[in-house]
């Protein structure tokens, strides 16, 4: 059984992804100027609608009611109609990029055809990933709700100090198992991730094979995929932060100034995400299963240690 390498494949895919940005970007450029237009598209739709407004007014500026029923109207005010064509578009276009990515980073592959066989089954293998993905959230969703039932017992019953003592008591041991219960989401929901690149390099098998051949490496998926969004989601949070900051003073020269300048920044912390991530599924894939053929330690981007 091969397990994954976590710190030294956390390397690998920022220092992939930084040193070939320019090159994944061109390698599927169509599918990327798509995913701008939809990103772009999607943010205005937002800004239209007073999604920024609102998130200013969370910051505790206005009552909670006067909140929900702004958020009421701005749900309703989003023309469905136009979004839902632009999202199955942006869906087919991640597709295009993603399988170009992974096919680049674990196969040297540079061809970037307008379409590939492998894009269809991408698309594919999402849709049975978000199938699994549902039933485990189901079968977690009634555990959780067996413990929430627990926990109101116990309420119920704390009719005296000693009651709120145990219950105190309760929380404290509930407080890891929830931590716990993250991680093992986390690792779970990469697992049957790791189908996808499966399919991008033409493997044989499906989601259950590929769940399968990764068995025994649910917690170092864990923590190998929070090591890298944890700092991505930090970038983000500042990134969207200024975004609130700069919407207020769009309407004057310096304020368009600053505000294309952090659409910008915006654009190229976006397009390294989305690398990060399909990168961060090819590395693990190709260190847990290996390439068809033999091939583990043919990558690309990554370029592991020889003989690994």
């Amino acid at each position: 059984m091969r397990k994954l390498p976590v710190i030294r494949s956390v390397s690998e895919v920022f220092s992939g992804v930084t040193r070939h940005y320019f090159q994944l970007a061109f390698l599927a450029l169509p599918a990327v100027l798509v995913l701008l237009f939809v990103s772009a598209y999607q943010y205005w739709i937002l800004y239209k609608v007073g999604f920024y407004s609102l998130a200013e007014r969370m910051s505790g500026r206005e009552a909670p009611g006067d909140i929900a029923a702004t958020y009421g109207k701005m749900l309703s005010a989003i023309p469905w109609a136009q979004i839902v064509p632009v999202i199955l578009i942006g869906a087919l276009a991640s597709a295009i990029a993603a399988v170009r990515w992974h096919r680049f980073v674990l196969l040297g592959d540079g061809s970037s055809p307008i379409l590939r066989r492998e894009d269809l089954q991408y698309l594919w293998t999402t849709v049975k990933v978000l199938f699994f993905l549902f039933l485990f959230f189901v079968v977690v969703s009634a555990g959780g709700g067996i413990v929430i039932a627990v926990i109101a017992g116990a309420a119920a019953g704390a009719g005296d100090d000693g009651g709120f003592a145990e219950l105190g008591l309760l929380f404290l041991v509930l407080i890891p198992l929830v931590l716990v219960g993250y991680a093992l989401m986390i690792g779970v929901t990469m697992r049957l991730l790791l189908a996808l690149p499966a399919v991008a390099v033409g493997a044989d098998g499906g989601v259950i094979e590929t769940w399968h051949a990764t068995s025994g490496n649910t917690w170092r998926i864990a923590g190998y995929t929070l090591l890298i969004y944890i700092p991505m989601f930090v970038v983000f949070a500042i990134l969207e932060r200024l975004i609130l900051g700069t919407t207020e003073a769009m309407t004057d020269n310096g304020g368009m100034v600053i505000a294309a300048m952090t659409v910008l920044l915006g654009i190229v912390l976006y397009l390294y995400f989305l690398m990060t991530q399909i990168t961060m599924l090819s590395v693990a894939y190709r260190e847990i299963v290996g390439l068809p053929g033999g091939h583990e330690g043919e990558a690309t981007v990554a370029e592991p240690s020889p003989g690994l």
